[in-house]
């Protein structure tokens, strides 16, 4: 039988706790101690609007043609159009079937419907470019030698949300981010993906797909692998939006993360892990609730736990391995690609 945490408190025990709680967020949401000076560190960045630039085409002109259009669009935005192109399926390099796709795409009053939602919710962004900006000034800091990615925003019709494009580009979709009141498609979109599609979520899910691209991609497919990796990814996340509350860079609710911070149901989550011989499993459809998104954990954990609390141990055990081993760089640490090296170097064990 599983026992996890499910302790009873009285009403003024749990009023006290909650006014800790309050005091505790307060207190999280600011820099730690430990968190660089970057005022020294100059970044440049203003988002380039190519959802703008495409709805400005003009499709009735009778002096440019609009593939012509098309084309000194696709030479403005040379990376950026490899990926728009594969969102728009056209894998031709008939650049006249392009011009035809983007035509419809652009006249298509839906789209065009989302296209305007979207510029009332982020005509102005000048606090996005200010928090991406100071998100790459901890990135130079961090990696010196990596360069500052181009920031380009779009609209996909709910195909994807952020990408990176090598290290030269960092796409961000505004209609993944139009808040949960806005009625997106729930078989697309359910109830619990939707509380992150706000601008509260908009930079840590840009910057998570930058920690995304720095760590790579998973080597091994043991649950132990996708830990260490998700963990690093939290990681980088952490020191890049130092001032970022946890429940945002791990998208949980509070009662998720407040479970997850329990002692108790680390150890006993980590404990299980291990009895049921799941950390060196390589069938992923028995953990991957455990690494991927849900509305809850495994079905042998209480609804109260939260979906990928298995990233939260990795980022458990890689914040205790950069701890016991303080010589050791954040771009080491990435580079490392041995699951089970960072594990043993962390010598991670829930605390009683």
């Amino acid at each position: 039988m599983i026992i996890f945490n499910r302790k009873k408190t009285s009403t003024n025990y749990l009023t006290v706790v909650a006014l800790l709680f309050c005091s505790l967020l307060l207190w999280k949401c600011q820099p730690d101690k430990n968190t660089p000076d970057i005022s020294d560190i100059q970044v440049e960045l203003k988002v380039r609007r190519f959802e703008k630039d495409l709805f400005k085409l003009d499709t009735a002109s009778q002096e440019i043609p609009f593939e012509a259009q098309v084309e000194q669009l696709q030479a403005n935005y040379p990376d950026f159009f490899v990926v728009f192109e594969s969102l728009l399926s056209n894998t031709s390099e008939d650049d006249s079937l392009l011009a035809q796709q983007l035509y419809h795409f652009i006249t298509h009053r839906p789209i065009k419907k989302l296209y305007d939602t979207t510029q009332v919710l982020y005509n102005n962004i000048e606090d996005i470019e200010q928090d991406l900006a100071s998100a790459f000034q901890y990135f130079k800091y961090y990696f010196p030698d990596r360069p500052v990615p181009e920031v380009v925003s779009y609209i996909s019709e709910y195909t994807l949300g952020t990408f990176t494009y090598g290290d030269s580009l960092l796409g961000i979709g505004w209609d993944f981010f139009l808040g949960e009141s806005f009625p997106y498609n729930y078989q697309d979109f359910p109830a619990y993906l939707q509380k992150t599609m706000d601008k509260e979520h908009l930079i840590a899910k840009a910057v998570e797909a930058v920690a995304s691209n720095v760590v790579g991609e998973v080597k091994g497919n043991r649950l132990l692998d996708y830990m260490v990796n998700n963990g690093k990814v939290l990681y980088l996340k952490s020191l890049l939006l130092p001032s970022t509350p946890d429940t945002v860079l791990l998208e949980w609710t509070t009662n998720q993360l407040n479970w997850m911070e329990n002692n108790y149901n680390e150890r006993e989550l980590w404990t299980q892990i291990i009895k049921r011989e799941l950390l060196y499993s390589t069938r992923k459809s028995e953990f991957d609730k455990l690494i991927g998104a849900s509305p809850k954990g495994a079905t042998w954990m209480p609804k109260e736990s939260p979906g990928k609390s298995a990233n939260w141990i990795g980022w458990q055990i890689v914040k205790a391995y950069m701890q016991r081993n303080p010589e050791t760089t954040v771009a080491e640490l990435m580079a490392i690609e041995e699951a089970q090296k960072v594990l043993d170097g962390s010598k991670y064990r829930p605390e009683r």
